[in-house]
């Protein structure tokens, strides 16, 4: 369902923002 695919893609933006932080350092 939507939800499904919204908490998915959630917790990808997650796991993105942490490797350009990671990659920033």
């Amino acid at each position: 369902t939507m939800d499904k695919a919204v908490g998915v893609y959630e917790k990808v933006s997650v796991i993105e923002q942490s490797y350009q932080d990671f990659l920033k350092n």
